[in-house]
């Protein structure tokens, strides 16, 4: 026989569990989304995510539209990341001062800014001390920045900033 103090045990931890698939089946986070498809690329570090978030990825800073390399960058972050499904790994801001979302975005198992950052198309910028994955991208960006990768070797002055 199982003594009522099982009892409200088990149905505590029962609505617990309850509670916490629901918050996963909804799809949301404190800062909103935990996931979905990149419906829209708008440049080289920001996208919009289910038509409905735009989302500025963390640890990278695009060339910005009329620079050197710009439409380069946003068709890499348009190749690797369009119709894609995407994760979302916040810090601990949410938002930026454009009301949009910041987030690591986590495609087919890979962090697409260090991706983009390996490749020449955004410099490293770490807006948060808290961002465990500043020091990848930092190391990405260096590597790419040695030997010539993407703008680092086709563009005079690189417009973007690098923290």
């Amino acid at each position: 026989m199982i003594s009522e103090a099982c009892r409200i045990h088990v149905a505590r931890a029962a609505c617990i569990v309850a509670t916490l698939f629901a918050g996963c089946a909804s799809g949301t986070h404190d800062c909103g989304i935990w996931g979905g498809r990149v419906t829209a690329v708008l440049d080289g570090d920001t996208v919009v995510i289910d038509d409905s978030w735009t989302v500025r990825l963390l640890g990278i800073d695009a060339p910005e539209t009329g620079c050197c390399w710009s439409s380069r960058s946003r068709a890499a972050a348009d190749a690797l990341l369009m119709d894609k499904y995407v994760e979302l790994e916040f810090t601990s801001r949410c938002t930026d001062d454009y009301g949009r979302l910041l987030a690591h975005l986590i495609v087919e198992g890979r962090c697409a800014s260090e991706y983009l950052a390996s490749r020449g198309h955004a410099c490293a910028w770490i807006l948060q001390e808290d961002d465990g994955r500043a020091e990848e991208i930092r190391i990405a960006a260096r590597r790419a920045a040695s030997i010539g990768l993407g703008f680092w070797g086709a563009c005079a002055e690189v417009s973007c900033r690098s923290r």
